[in-house]
């Protein structure tokens, strides 16, 4: 286990290795860094509280980064071990394979955070240790499980997407070792009842204790219209993942990949019956045919259920790493030459690495200009007082060169370096961060619709080629759409 363990943690490394030399505070992690709150519970995570807090030996939070990302490095690489150990049997020409679950770039995003890269992390670890940890005693095992679900959801809900391409990988695992049929339907329906139990153990319990009862379209609640809305954001999911993940080639890949792993998956099942040929053999085959469409459904299904899609949050598709650990599961179980198995993992293996450190570059360098926009409004606004005026944003901000050039080759890019400067609360903490202590405009007010339909009728306090900055009594507008006052 400790070679295994190794080479998933320098494997996992590799990855954040750029977010870390990057060193740029993401998202969410400007107001936590700057106020100090938790308040994952109030999304309903909270374990994702007392883990940090813990962490922190306070409930107040400080900068640590990046020591919870090396934290998440840690334990994915325990996650990947305990699988390859105790599901894959540790069996070394297998060792390879839960490296695929690195492959897809949503697995990114997560790890760019200085606090939520170990939250996140936590969920996918009990994700796989919902899978991978064992115990004789039935009753306890199946108590351990339904924790396991629990904790999932409590630390991040998305992965819960990922213990279900899990059961669907230990499936054919079953079938590949050739174990027997009895067993392999106990196991399923052993999992199956925890993951129901421990599902509805936090959608009953867990959640209403911690959710603030708040939904907004960041985090939308279960839909009521649930056909509808399934299919609705089922096309809105799958056309941004074709768009983005693969430059020109987002379709081919997916229904290359489903075509593929259905004919893997019917190799599988068919060798399995042909050697035991018994009654609840055939039963078990079957499953595993009509397993492989549904895992790819599986890998995004709790995200198709809500009141509007999460297209743009790329961290919401991390059960797609799941997915890709699954169809590579097929493709090692299914060819005989480990070697060959190994070569077609090294491609994509090879393609994220590539990703994240053009992520890493684009994401820095987006961060220098965006400090020079932030010093541009910082000097014109050097004579305004703190807190007396609402700063508002039009028009599409500087982007880096750098990131230009990189999201021709990458264009998820374009979804997770994080756009700052437009009216939403991350632009404030932005600005908060590099020292622009400004209110926070209230967009329900008649005053702030007023001013954002006449600003051009207000003072230019700041004028180049790309920025116009006008200013009344009370607000600020930054004008990267130069033309507009024209």
């Amino acid at each position: 286990m400790k070679k295994s363990y190794q080479l998933y943690f320098f494997s996992i490394l590799a990855l954040a290795l750029p977010l870390m030399i990057a060193n740029v505070y993401y998202s969410d992690d400007i107001s936590r860094s700057i106020n100090g709150y938790t308040m994952w519970g109030i999304d309903g995570r909270p374990l994702s509280d007392i883990l940090m807090t813990l962490l922190n030996f306070n409930s107040h939070l400080s900068d640590t980064a990046p020591l919870p990302l090396l934290l998440a490095v840690t334990i994915l690489a325990l996650a990947l071990s305990l699988f390859f150990k105790n599901t894959l049997n540790a069996d070394k020409k297998y060792i390879l394979l839960p490296i695929s679950f690195l492959i897809s770039p949503f697995i990114i995003e997560p790890l760019s955070y200085r606090f939520d890269s170990l939250t996140i992390s936590a969920s996918i670890f009990f994700a796989f240790a919902f899978i991978s940890v064992q115990t004789k005693n039935k009753i306890l095992s199946f108590l351990l499980k339904t924790a396991f679900i629990v904790s999932v959801f409590s630390f991040y809900q998305p992965s819960i997407n990922i213990v279900l391409t899990l059961i669907s990988a230990e499936l054919f695992i079953n079938m590949k070792f050739q174990k027997h049929a009895s067993y392999i339907l106990k196991s399923l329906l052993v999992k199956l009842a925890s993951l129901v139990v421990g599902s509805i153990v936090y959608m009953k319990i867990v959640l209403p204790l911690t959710h603030s009862g708040e939904n907004a379209s960041n985090h939308p609640g279960i839909s009521d219209n649930i056909f509808d809305r399934t299919l609705s954001n089922a096309s809105a999911y799958y056309q941004f993942f074709c768009e983005n993940v693969i430059l020109n080639h987002g379709e081919i890949l997916v229904l290359g990949s489903l075509i593929a792993s259905i004919a893997l998956s019917m190799v599988i099942c068919i060798n399995y019956y042909r050697i035991n040929k018994g009654r609840l053999d055939i039963i078990v085959s079957i499953i595993g045919i009509i397993a492989t469409p549904l895992t790819f459904i599986a890998s995004m299904v709790t995200l198709l259920f809500l009141e509007n899609p999460l297209v743009t949050f790329a961290r919401v598709y991390i059960g797609i790493n799941g997915l890709a650990l699954f169809i590579f599961t097929l493709i090692f179980l299914t060819l005989k030459s480990t070697r060959l198995s190994s070569y077609i993992l090294f491609i994509p293996a090879l393609y994220i690495t590539s990703f994240s450190f053009s992520y890493g570059n684009a994401l820095r360098m987006q961060n220098v200009t965006n400090m020079q926009v932030a010093e541009v409004i910082k000097q014109a606004l050097k004579e305004t007082p703190d807190n007396s005026v609402q700063i508002l944003f039009n028009g599409a901000a500087p982007k880096s060169p750098i990131l230009i050039n990189s999201e021709k080759n990458y264009p998820l890019l374009k979804t997770i370096v994080l756009n700052y400067f437009y009216n939403w609360f991350g632009a404030y903490t932005y600005m908060k961060l590099n020292g622009i202590n400004q209110n926070y405009p209230d967009f329900s007010s008649k005053s702030i619709s007023t001013y954002i339909s006449d600003y051009c009728n207000s003072e230019v306090i700041y004028s180049s080629s790309n920025i116009k900055i006008h200013k009344n009594e009370d607000n600020i507008m930054v004008d990267f759409k130069t033309s507009t006052c024209n």
